[in-house]
């Protein structure tokens, strides 16, 4: 077996018994840490989630939440990177193409389930964020937010796609429709 040149022995010893051990070999563009050792950071994006749902209005909610999905994305690029450069053969020859082969990526693979959860991570708050954005862009109230924008983050949080169209089929009916909330906007400013 070929291993980068900076595992450590306890690492090569840990591989010998474990075979599965290899794929959360250290990352090396990640300082030798590996996806175990990263994976806490994964929390951070709670603090968007948070802010989105009890804080839309904020003035450093924007500045704030636009932070995990940065950080995760910056952990995401140096994972893959280092993905890359450990095992290009395996990585680049993943084979995307069929439902068979994403799931023996992700089976033979504990760096990629860890890289795509990040990649779920940065993409989720992003959407939660516009979600919010918008809705205040609508002038939803504290209450539409309560009742119909938190709900909407909840299951951007949890489901992702679910979420996300939920608001956009639902918003025109409860919170109007975009232009109408930027022409009652241009009216109240003339």
């Amino acid at each position: 077996l070929h291993y980068p040149g900076f595992v450590n022995e306890r690492t090569r010893l840990a591989i010998m018994e474990d075979p599965l051990v290899l794929d959360v070999l250290p990352l090396r563009l990640l300082g030798g840490l590996t996806a175990a050792d990263l994976w806490p950071t994964m929390n951070v994006c709670m603090l968007g989630w948070l802010l989105l749902a009890v804080a839309p209005r904020w003035k450093y909610t924007s500045t704030l939440t636009i932070l995990p999905p940065l950080l995760h994305s910056a952990i995401y690029l140096l994972t893959m990177g280092s993905l890359i450069l450990d095992d290009a053969e395996r990585t680049l020859g993943a084979d995307f193409t069929t439902l068979e082969g994403v799931a023996t990526i992700f089976q033979q693979n504990h760096n990629a389930v860890f890289v795509g959860w990040f990649h779920y991570l940065a993409f989720d708050l992003l959407i939660g964020r516009t979600i919010c954005e918008d809705s205040i862009r609508r002038g939803a109230s504290w209450k539409g937010h309560v009742l119909f924008v938190i709900p909407c983050l909840l299951f951007t949080f949890m489901l992702g796609p679910i979420g996300w169209i939920s608001y956009i089929a639902l918003s025109p009916l409860i919170l109007g429709s975009s232009m109408q909330s930027s022409n009652t906007t241009k009216t109240k400013n003339n």
